[in-house]
């Protein structure tokens, strides 16, 4: 997560503490009451599609936040190598999305240059700053949900707390993850049409 985008979300927990939603509530008493979180969607794995040639970017088949299908072209590059004229770019795996593109039609590009970034949609995360005390009380495996606000209609997908990530001994939160279960909200037809990267969402962790 890049550190302005992380910076963001600090402010906004800070807020929430703030209007004392968990701050009358004593340490052992965290424990047993939910514990609410800001955080921001993230995708779990990228694949880079990348140049194995110098050429031009002579052709884009796709645009940021198409979904590609398996073997479907990418991208077209003319080769200023001797030998080579063009090399065509394809999806390897399903179940992708475009995540970024990093070049523009007619843009040189270098060997070994990364062109765009796909990501696999069936492996999605949040990430959240927990301050301490309360980054104390949470543990890998804890239920959670979290709530996202597509278009002023909440929509709320179970998750499970993944990963905890304790920074310097000087600071004072923590990085949350909560791995998301997308079964659990396949009946809503928001569900995968309007999750997207750095998105903001409430994560309530069960106690």
């Amino acid at each position: 997560m890049k550190p302005l985008l992380f910076a963001r979300l600090l402010v906004v927990s800070s807020l929430l503490l703030l209007q004392g939603a968990f701050q009358a509530a004593a340490a052992t008493e965290l424990k047993a009451s939910p514990l609410l979180l800001i955080g921001e969607l993230e995708y779990e794995r990228y694949q880079l599609v990348v140049s194995n040639v110098e050429g031009v970017l002579s052709r884009l088949h796709i645009r940021g936040g198409q979904d590609v299908d398996k073997q479907q072209l990418l991208a077209n590059v003319t080769s200023l190598e001797y030998g080579v004229k063009e090399q065509q770019f394809f999806n390897g795996e399903s179940a992708l999305r475009v995540a970024e593109i990093y070049l523009q039609e007619g843009d040189k590009v270098e060997k070994f240059q990364p062109i765009m970034r796909l990501a696999d949609t069936e492996h999605l995360h949040v990430v959240a700053p927990a301050f301490y005390p309360q980054a104390s009380n949470v543990s890998i495996g804890q239920s959670a949900k979290v709530v996202f606000d597509p278009d002023n209609a909440a929509l709320t997908i179970d998750g499970q707390v993944s990963g905890i990530h304790h920074l310097a001994k000087d600071s004072s939160h923590a990085k949350v993850e909560i791995r998301l279960d997308l079964g659990s909200c396949e009946s809503q037809v928001s569900c995968r049409r309007y999750l997207k990267p750095r998105m903001l969402s409430k994560v309530i962790i069960q106690g």
